[in-house]
C-alpha cells in the first residue's frame, strides 16, 4: 500500500477518512521515494515563515510587555497564545530530513530574530519598571521552574508538536507553541530584563536554561521525525542532526556546573607554626689569673643576662574576629548563580533555585558594585553568591 497521494498533489493525505488516518504511519513507510519527497516538500512549504508570522508576533510581544509593565500575568498568558514560534523551529526540523539550505538559513535566521524580540521586550520594559522586583513578580509564574517536570513537559510537547504538524495539516498547534513559549521564549524575556538591570549573571544563566530547552526540543523532533520515517538525509541533514546533538551536549554539560576548562587550584594556606624562643643562656665572667700577692678568687660566677624574648607578631587573621556562619535561604524567585570567585564574569559553579538553602561563612566583598557574599553548598562546594538575594535564617 503506498500514499493515496501523487507527486504533485501531496495535500491528499490530509483529506483521508478520519479511519484512515489512523494508518498514515504504515502508508508512510511503505511510500515510494518520490512519494516521500512530495510529502517533506508540503511540509517545508507548511513552515516556511510568511509576513503574518511577524504581525502576530509583534501582536504578541506587545501584549507581553504590557503585561510585564502592568504586572498582569492573564495578559502574559494571552500573549504567549497569540504569539507564533512553532514555523522557524519546525523549518529547522524539516530542512534535515529534505535537506535544504536555502530553507535551513531562512529558519535559523527567523528563529534568532524571534529570540531576540523576546530578549529585547524584556530588556525595554526595565524603562518602565521601576525596579527589577516588579518585572520579576510579572514573569515568575512563568520563567521561574527547572526541575524535572518542566523538562517532562518540553520532551513530551515537542513530540506532540512535530506529530500534529505532520499528521494534522488542519488542526493549528496553539497549546504546542504555547507551551515552548513558557518553557523557551518567556525565560528569554526575563533574562534581557535582569540584563538590563545589571545582572548579567542571572540573566547568562537563564538564557543558558533556554538556550537548553530549545536545542533539546529540536533533537526531539528531528529523533520524532526519523521515527516516523523521515531521517536526515545527505550531507547537510546529517551536519544538521549533529550540530542539534552537540550544542545540546555542550549545553547540558554546562549546566550541570563543571567547567569546559580547568582552573587553577586554589592553594592551601599554609599553617602558621607556633614561634619557639629560646630559653636565656648564662654568662661567664671570667676572672683575672691569680697573682702571687692577690688572694685566690672564688670560682667563676654567673652573671644572668636579662634577654627580652621576642613576643611572635600577632597575623592579620589572629587581630580579626571569628567570622560569623548562619544559614540563609534563596530569596529570588530566578534562583541565584553560584561563583568562583567575586566577579560576573568568573566560573559558575552552581545554581540554586528560590527557597535552597546554603552556609554564609561570614565573608563580604564589594566588586562591580555587587555586594557579594561567601557561601559553602550542602555538597561542600564554596563559591560567591549575590548578597540581595539571600536571606538570613534565623535560630
Amino acid at each position: 500500500m503506498s500514499i493515496p497521494i501523487t507527486d504533485s498533489k501531496p495535500d491528499g493525505v490530509y483529506r483521508a477518512p478520519n479511519p484512515q488516518v489512523r494508518y498514515v504511519r504504515q502508508m508512510i513507510q511503505n511510500a515510494g521515494p518520490n512519494e516521500k519527497l512530495a510529502f517533506v516538500d508540503n511540509l517545508i512549504k507548511r513552515s516556511q515563515v510568511e509576513p503574518r508570522y511577524f504581525a502576530q508576533l509583534v501582536l504578541g510581544l506587545f501584549l507581553l510587555l504590557i503585561g510585564i509593565i502592568a504586572k498582569l500575568p492573564l495578559l502574559i498568558l494571552i500573549a504567549a497564545i497569540t504569539s507564533p514560534v512553532l514555523n522557524p523551529i519546525i523549518g529547522l526540523v524539516t530542512a534535515a530530513a529534505r535537506p535544504s539550505g536555502k530553507h535551513f538559513i531562512r529558519s535559523l535566521a527567523y528563529l534568532i530574530a524571534t529570540i531576540l524580540l523576546f530578549f529585547g521586550v524584556g530588556w525595554l520594559s526595565n524603562t518602565f519598571i521601576p525596579s527589577l522586583k516588579d518585572g520579576i513578580g510579572a514573569l515568575q509564574t512563568f520563567a521561574s521552574g527547572n526541575g524535572w517536570l518542566e523538562w517532562l513537559i518540553l520532551a513530551a510537547t515537542s513530540i506532540i508538536a512535530i506529530f500534529l504538524f505532520l499528521y494534522r495539516e488542519n488542526i493549528p498547534s496553539v497549546a504546542a507553541s504555547t507551551v515552548l513559549i513558557y518553557l523557551i521564549f518567556i525565560p528569554v524575556t526575563l533574562a534581557g530584563l535582569l540584563f538590563a538591570q545589571g545582572e548579567a549573571g542571572q540573566s547568562q544563566s537563564i538564557l543558558l536554561i533556554s538556550s537548553t530547552r530549545l536545542f533539546i526540543s529540536i533533537f526531539l523532533m528531528i529523533l520524532t521525525l526519523w521515527i516516523m520515517g523521515f531521517p536526515p538525509r545527505n550531507a547537510l541533514g546529517w551536519i544538521t542532526f549533529s550540530l542539534v546533538i552537540i550544542c545540546a551536549g555542550l549545553l547540558i554539560y554546562e549546566m550541570s556546573g563543571k567547567a569546559l576548562f580547568t582552573s587553577q587550584p586554589t592553594p592551601e594556606p599554609t599553617p602558621v607554626q607556633e614561634l619557639v624562643v629560646p630559653s636565656p643562656q648564662p654568662t661567664v665572667v671570667p676572672t683575672k689569673a691569680p697573682t702571687a700577692t692577690s688572694q685566690p678568687t672564688l670560682a667563676p660566677t654567673l652573671i644572668p643576662t636579662a634577654t627580652e624574648a621576642p613576643l611572635p607578631t600577632p597575623t592579620k587573621q589572629a587581630q580579626e574576629e571569628q567570622p560569623l556562619i548562619r544559614l540563609a535561604r534563596v530569596a529570588s524567585e530566578s534562583g541565584v548563580v553560584i561563583r568562583e570567585s567575586p566577579s560576573t564574569a568568573s566560573l559558575i559553579l552552581a545554581y540554586l533555585n528560590n527557597g535552597e538553602f546554603l552556609t554564609l561563612l561570614g565573608e563580604q566583598e564589594k566588586a562591580q558594585g555587587i555586594l557579594w557574599e561567601k557561601v559553602q553548598l550542602a555538597d561542600g562546594t564554596t563559591g560567591w553568591a549575590t548578597s540581595q538575594y539571600l536571606l538570613v535564617v534565623e535560630n
